[in-house]
Order: structure tokens, then C-alpha cells, then sequence
């Protein structure tokens, strides 16, 4: 099924050389853990950026349930604690 969709899109947009640049880039030696151990903090971009996404998804999902009022902010709450989780 994932096939189908990659090679419709690809049909539309031509994704396989940009995908094809993407996958064959090499890593340089410098922020090659394997190489230098140091080189382990140019990952913290990306774990900031992913944990963010994760922090913006997680907020969506909260705002489907959580009722901001002063009268029904715990029954959503325990709600979804028991619940939803």
C-alpha cells in the first residue's frame, strides 16, 4: 500500500532523485560519532526539533479534551486520566 502512494506522489512530483540525494549524502567525519565522540551533540538539533513536534502533537490532542473552565477543568482532567490514557 505505502508503494502505491510513494510511486503516485512520485509520478506527480519526481521525489526519487531528491529522496536518492537525501539517502546517498555521507556523513562528515566531523559529526561522525563513530570518529570523534564529541561529535554526539550535533544531534541535539534534531532532538529539539522532534520534541517539539512531539510537544505540538500532544498539545492538539489535549486541546480535543481538556474544558479550560473553572467548573469542569478537573472532570476533564480525571477524565482524561482514566479514561482517554
Amino acid at each position: 500500500m505505502f508503494k502505491n502512494v510513494y510511486n503516485w506522489i512520485d509520478e506527480r512530483l519526481d521525489v526519487t532523485p531528491i529522496w536518492r540525494d537525501v539517502a546517498d549524502h555521507e556523513v562528515p567525519e566531523h559529526v561522525n560519532p563513530a570518529h570523534h565522540f564529541s561529535a554526539f551533540v550535533y544531534c541535539f538539533g534534531g532532538l529539539t526539533f522532534f520534541i517539539t513536534v512531539i510537544q505540538i502533537l500532544s498539545g492538539m490532542f489535549l486541546t480535543m479534551y481538556y474544558v479550560p473552565d473553572i467548573i469542569n477543568a478537573y472532570a476533564s482532567v480525571e477524565y482524561l486520566q482514566t479514561k482517554v490514557a
